[in-house]
């Protein structure tokens, strides 16, 4: 009797272990700064200015704010327009964008300075570069600079690490 019940307490712990490797978690990944992923991306279109985003925030055209399916609210993105190299630093401030195809919408304003207004839809490389509306890894030229956080998540000073390109 203790076996046939040391045996059943097996069996529902490997399936417990087993279910969590299928069970998909919805809640905002923390962001592993310097992890570069790319993509299609698209901005805003004039008709979302003074609505409301996912985060409570009224959208702001002039912004540099961005939509991210999963992305936590204040994680700050590199976005690179691929086609001509220009950059734009954005804050995560809402969900989606909610097409297949797209990682990423961005604010006019961050489309105008990577000069994506004409094409609509380009192809970016995404970086991770803050998290709670704080840069912490800032582009020099062909340098990046990573501010250093103590335990607490306070910035301590900064090294320069080469960018490989």
């Amino acid at each position: 009797m203790f076996r046939a019940s040391y045996i059943r307490s097996l069996k529902v712990l490997l399936l417990i272990c087993l279910s969590s490797l299928f069970i998909r978690s919805t809640t905002p990944q923390d962001p592993m700064l310097g992890i570069v992923f790319s993509g299609k991306a698209s901005y805003y279109g004039i008709r979302f200015h003074g609505k409301k985003t996912a985060n409570g925030e009224i959208m702001n055209k002039n912004d540099l704010t961005c939509a991210h399916k999963t992305l936590p609210f204040g994680t700050m993105l590199e976005v690179t327009n691929k086609a001509n190299n220009k950059s734009v630093v954005v804050r995560v401030n809402d969900r989606g964008p909610y097409s297949g195809i797209r990682i990423i919408d961005i604010s006019v304003e961050a489309a105008k300075t990577i000069e994506m207004i004409e094409q609509g839809i380009t192809t970016v490389d995404v970086m991770i570069v803050g998290r709670k509306g704080k840069v912490l890894i800032e582009r020099d030229n062909n340098f990046f600079n990573f501010k250093k956080l103590d335990f607490f998540g306070k910035i301590t000073d900064e090294e320069i690490v080469k960018k490989d390109k």
